[in-house]
């Protein structure tokens, strides 16, 4: 079949939707979350293959590109930055690896980034599920904390700073202005005495 993004309402059966972690109580968040993360990278595949673009060939060259994007501060600079522009401190850390936040930070999975962070994607067709819509058309899944103006400080950590690099990329990439990133992450803060909290979870 063909691996180009499809507009056409999505319609999915239970065993479809599995893969993406119950529990039941959560399958329409989920259901959400999955249709958006394979909506933003079919239509971002698609867009580097009519470019003809060949991507990093692993982590490492990735995260060197990036560098190449974004300004990675030592946790001191770090601190200062926080300190004079009271940036929005994001954590691109998985959901379930929460300990040793920098103070103040909000969670935002990498893996979910890529939609989260975009201002204008929005549903083009319901999302059908066992005959019932499960997400309507228009829905957008940009995160609250990334609404609104582009041009607000953000500083990104994970754990030890590779992360936080590729998510500042691609938060340049969507347009926002003034992105920064925690050079060796939140074990760096940590080693210079970088203000902790288990505040995410």
């Amino acid at each position: 079949g063909s691996s180009r993004f499809d507009p056409r309402p999505i319609r999915a059966g239970p065993a479809a939707l599995s893969d993406f972690a119950p529990p039941r109580s959560h399958t329409a968040a989920m259901a959400i979350s999955a249709v958006a993360a394979v909506a933003g990278l079919g239509a971002g595949l698609l867009a580097a293959r009519s470019c003809g673009s060949k991507g990093p060939a692993g982590f490492a060259e990735r995260v060197d590109k990036a560098l190449k994007k974004v300004d990675a501060l030592s946790a001191e600079e770090a601190k200062s930055y926080i300190a004079e522009k009271k940036p929005l401190i994001i954590d691109v850390r998985d959901s379930k690896d929460l300990a040793d936040g920098i103070k103040g930070a909000v969670n935002i999975p990498l893996s979910n980034l890529i939609f989260a962070a975009d201002q204008d994607f929005a549903l083009p067709e319901d999302v059908v599920v066992n005959g019932k819509v499960a997400v309507a058309k228009g829905t957008k899944f940009t995160h609250d904390a990334l609404k609104g103006s582009k041009d607000r400080p953000i500083l990104v950590s994970c754990g030890l700073g590779g992360q936080a690099l590729v998510a500042g990329e691609i938060l340049k990439d969507y347009g926002f202005t003034q992105v920064k990133c925690v050079n060796g992450g939140n074990a760096a803060w940590k080693n210079r005495g970088g203000e902790v909290c288990d505040c995410m979870k």
